[in-house]
């Protein structure tokens, strides 16, 4: 079987990484994003302690970075003890879980699943967007959401014209790891020789946007040389647009990538 080329940042990618080794597949980490932490201004500082006085309706977190320093930053669990906290899936609920926080996910409320992959069809921000302390949202309601630069905006956007008040705290940003070009240039220029057409995953717009990058800075692969395991329709059509060979997944759990690569039907 071809390698596979793990791109998920490297705080996440170990899991994916080891579930595919334990496969029989080979691995190579290449991440395409890191995440770099932002200090919080004077005015997002005094909207984090806001959350004391439980001032808003629901706190959306949309990823386990936003998570962990989310938490670091309001200091105590107990802040949100009467908070209705909403995260974007599991691994966000978890990294909210280890800090004392319960939340609640799509996922969770959610009984219909994939007719093919048995994963839940309610995700990320479109998911978020059906959950009912979401939907009861109206003019006035307020809203705090934590997440990275660059974000979709989807979920601030519809209930941006819904008239609900949404803050949004960027606690870091993402950026492609100066690391990973040298890492890529390594590696392509021992396989090169004998590899078939290795498969790249790739999780978002941006990382992708950084994929282009990295290939470009050596000569021995092009971007048609790869298959790409893509996240999600949206990402989907737009690989599919520069006619790219792919195939869609629904989620990054590692069980389902690996019954995905099993069929291997490219």
């Amino acid at each position: 079987m071809p390698t596979f080329i793990n791109t998920r940042p490297q705080q996440r990618a170990l899991p994916l990484s080891d579930a595919l080794t334990n496969a029989g597949l080979t691995v190579v980490d290449l991440p395409l994003l890191e995440m770099i932490a932002i200090e919080p201004n004077k005015d997002d500082k005094q909207k984090l302690q806001a959350i004391a006085q439980s001032t808003y309706d629901v706190l959306v977190v949309v990823s386990p970075t936003a998570a962990n320093l989310g938490m670091r930053s309001i200091k105590s669990n107990q802040v949100l003890s009467s908070q209705t906290v909403v995260a974007v899936g599991d691994a966000t609920a978890q990294a909210l879980a280890a800090n004392g926080v319960e939340a609640i996910t799509p996922q969770s409320l959610s009984s219909t699943h994939h007719p093919v992959t048995g994963l839940n069809n309610l995700n990320n921000n479109e998911g978020m967007l059906k959950l009912p302390c979401i939907q009861q949202l109206s003019s006035g309601s307020r809203v705090m959401v934590w997440r990275g630069q660059g974000g979709r905006r989807l979920l601030i956007d519809s209930l941006q014209e819904r008239g609900v008040l949404v803050d949004v705290i960027e606690l870091y940003k993402r950026q492609l790891p100066e690391q990973t070009f040298l890492a890529y240039k390594n590696w392509a220029a021992k396989k090169r020789a004998v590899e078939d057409s290795p498969i790249v995953l790739i999780s978002s717009n941006e990382a992708f946007n950084n994929w282009h990058l990295v290939v470009a800075c050596n000569r021995h692969y092009q971007l048609n040389d790869f298959i790409y395991l893509v996240l999600g329709s949206r990402l989907a059509n737009i690989v599919q647009q520069k006619k790219l060979l792919f195939k869609q997944i629904e989620s990054l759990n590692p069980a389902h990538i690996i019954n995905q690569l099993a069929g291997n039907k490219f």
